[in-house]
């Protein structure tokens, strides 16, 4: 399962980009942006630096942008359910809107940490 810290990297990481969505030229949604530096999903948040490849986002590959089968078999993301993966990625690509994805968040932290004071 998710941890809050997880978590937290994933919210602050997208608030400190604006709320603005990763995504190829294409408009694909996308774990690193490769045209506005910095600029990750909300599962990219997760991915270490020096564990990122291009081709975890490269559809033209045969191969298919990365599930989370793959990020397990390097030795990533082992914590996180199939539904948290899917529901982190879902919230980020179908919220093109910073207020809309912060809303999402926020809900979301919400149903998922509800004991949490702040």
């Amino acid at each position: 399962m998710i941890t809050r810290e997880q978590f937290d990297t994933v919210y602050n990481g997208l608030a400190a980009q604006g709320w603005k969505q990763s995504t190829l030229p294409c408009g694909t949604c996308a774990y690193r942006d490769p045209t506005h530096a910095g600029r990750k999903c909300a599962v990219g948040h997760l991915i270490p630096d020096g564990h990122y490849d291009p081709v975890m986002d490269d559809d033209h590959t045969g191969v298919g942008i990365w599930g989370l089968g793959s990020f397990q078999n390097i030795g990533l993301l082992g914590n996180l359910t199939h539904d948290e993966f899917q529901i982190l990625q879902s919230t980020h690509d179908n919220n093109p809107l910073p207020a809309d994805m912060k809303t999402a968040f926020d809900d979301l932290r919400k149903e998922w940490f509800p004991d949490d004071a702040d």
